[in-house]
């Protein structure tokens, strides 16, 4: 294939192209999102959504990460590769130590005991968090933003999808 042209209609370029969209339309009741939208994200890459609330940002966000679906059009994702949505809202139990929400997210995944304490010992120093015995609801809104962000670099994905990161963090994050 010629480096101009476009792979055939629901096929990624394996070399380059992390996920797709290709006449991705959304409505809601009488209220249109976005028609006929067209795009690819390739690796390195990186793209910011701007828009008015209610706009359709977040629900763009969740078709690419698989969460929603369109009313019409593909999404094509490159196979193998692992997205991480991270919602404007965060939930988590309040019960829960910094710590254990770190393990926990990592439930699941095909990694070994040695990697996931690795992963989780890694994202709590790089996080910042000096005391990951702290219960989630001793946590400042700032700091529970910090755990969701660390949370989803701790699954180490390929693509992070990021839904308003920065509502609630304070200046030092």
């Amino acid at each position: 294939m010629a480096a101009a042209e476009k792979p055939p209609r629901g096929e990624l370029n394996p070399m380059s192209v992390l996920f797709s969209l290709d006449g991705v339309s959304k409505s809601y009741g009488d209220d249109t999102l976005f028609t006929d939208l067209s795009f690819d994200v390739k690796t390195g890459e990186k793209l910011g959504l701007i828009g008015m609330n209610g706009s359709g940002k977040s629900t763009l966000l969740k078709i690419i990460a698989g969460l929603s679906l369109p009313d019409e059009g593909e999404v094509n994702v490159k196979t193998g590769e692992h997205l991480v949505y991270l919602a404007q809202e965060d939930r988590f139990d309040p019960e829960k130590t910094v710590e254990t929400v770190l393990y926990d997210c990592l439930e699941g995944l095909p990694i070994d005991d040695k990697e996931r304490h690795r992963r989780v010992n890694q994202a709590i120093g790089k996080g910042g968090f000096d005391a990951p015995d702290t219960k989630v609801e001793k946590l400042s809104g700032g700091w529970r933003k910090r755990l969701a962000i660390t949370r989803a670099l701790c699954k180490q994905p390929d693509l992070l999808l990021l839904d308003e990161p920065t509502n609630h963090l304070d200046m030092q994050s």
